[in-house]
């Protein structure tokens, strides 16, 4: 994913992020408290 902005009218990438799509079950407390510290 990608946050843009328009900088003297071209688009710049603010910031890039990565991310797995994996079933909800795969997802542990852990990795969500981890998710929620890091947002």
């Amino acid at each position: 994913m990608f946050e843009l902005t328009i900088y003297e009218g071209e688009v710049r990438i603010v910031q890039e992020k990565h991310y797995k799509f994996v079933p909800a079950d795969q997802i542990s407390e852990t990795d969500l408290q981890n998710y929620r510290n890091y947002t």
